[in-house]
């Protein structure tokens, strides 16, 4: 009776496990630290999917009155920029991941729509680029998933991480799409 109990509960994960499909997590910059540039300790939880889209999240310090929305956000690698509308002005903040003690902060106040980041390779900078006093900020990029069958042709499906097991993994997700 064990033996049926535990090949029930194992075939209930595995059809749960096969019924969920390949799902890209998205672009992020989630952390804590305190810039050498600024006066003050900078928390960043910031998402989006893999091509900046939907972003969401915040940014806050102890003098922004509360947690100020993500309006856009854009990741390359272990950079990202993520931009704040703070009425008049836009601030993009450029994050870079170097391990636990190497990031990078650097910012920019500009008049730009906060909507539309800036690529993270061209940022430039008003304020920074400096190191952190403490705290870490980890970046996570992402791919976006395939959209055409070239795209997981001969090899082209190890691009996308471990979503897919194989090319007929990807090849099925682009015919049939993302399931729920």
């Amino acid at each position: 009776m064990r033996t049926r109990s535990a090949g029930v509960s194992l075939a209930v994960a595995l059809i749960a496990t096969l019924g969920m499909g390949p799902q890209a997590q998205g672009d992020s910059v989630v952390g804590s630290g305190k810039p050498t540039v600024l006066e003050t300790f900078l928390t960043i939880d910031a998402r989006s999917g893999p091509s900046g889209e939907s972003p969401s999240g915040f940014a806050e310090t102890q003098f922004s009155g509360g947690q100020v929305p993500v309006t856009c956000l854009a990741v390359a690698g272990n950079r990202a920029v993520l931009g704040l509308d703070l009425g008049a002005d836009t601030i993009f903040i450029l994050i870079v991941d170097n391990g636990f003690t190497g990031d990078v902060f650097a910012a920019s106040i500009s008049e730009a729509d906060p909507a539309v980041c800036p690529a993270p390779s061209g940022f430039t900078s008003t304020l920074g680029p400096s190191g952190l006093d403490f705290g870490d900020y980890v970046v996570v990029d992402d791919p976006p998933l395939p959209t055409a069958k070239a795209q997981c042709q001969d090899g082209a499906w190890r691009a996308f991480g471990t979503t897919f097991k194989n090319q007929g993994q990807c090849v099925a997700f682009v015919q049939r799409g993302p399931k729920p």
